[in-house]
């Protein structure tokens, strides 16, 4: 998270000590993961089953301040730029991507984006091969009063908890 603040070009930050790591008041980690193991060889797709356009994990934005993937193949995330396409995210081995999650977006009073991200079925034969991706999720401390870091009030104060509980419901309700 310090990182994080320090790409804010010197504003005073509250950004690192408001992930202490008390998840919903109780729970002592604010880091959630979550595998997706993709199908293996041994239950192949076949011609045709898949539609154009079949999506893994339809458009989203990532909940909370960053997201961590760690996947060891590709496997279709495609991210949308600012002019509304869809690009495709190059697989790096061995390297961990990082989104920007909303309430990120929400606290930098969009100095840093939230990217909108969907994860497409691959159109070639990779489609068949196994995959497991690990995305940790971190969030801040569920007490915390996110507020613009820029003064800007671009966005009204929320708690993290409000904020959390707000993008679930929009996403999976």
């Amino acid at each position: 998270m310090t990182v994080m603040c320090t790409g804010l070009a010197g504003k005073q930050c509250f950004i690192s000590s408001s992930h202490t790591g008390t998840l919903f008041g109780h729970v002592p980690i604010g880091i959630c993961y979550s595998g997706m193991h993709g199908k293996s060889s041994e239950t192949r797709v076949q011609p045709g089953t898949i539609k154009p356009g079949q999506l893994r994990c339809g458009e989203h934005v990532d909940l909370g301040s960053i997201t961590m993937l760690f996947a060891d193949r590709p496997g279709g995330l495609q991210v949308k730029n600012s002019s509304g396409h869809y690009l495709t995210v190059p697989h790096v081995p061995e390297a961990i991507q990082v989104n920007i999650g909303g309430i990120m977006q929400r606290w930098t009073a969009d100095q840093y984006i939230a990217p909108l991200h969907k994860v497409v079925v691959p159109d070639d034969d990779s489609q068949n091969e196994a995959r497991l991706s690990i995305p940790l999720f971190v969030h801040p401390d569920t007490d915390t009063l996110v507020e613009c870091v820029d003064g800007s009030n671009k966005y009204p104060p929320i708690l993290a908890r409000d904020d959390y509980n707000a993008r679930c419901a929009k996403t999976y309700y």
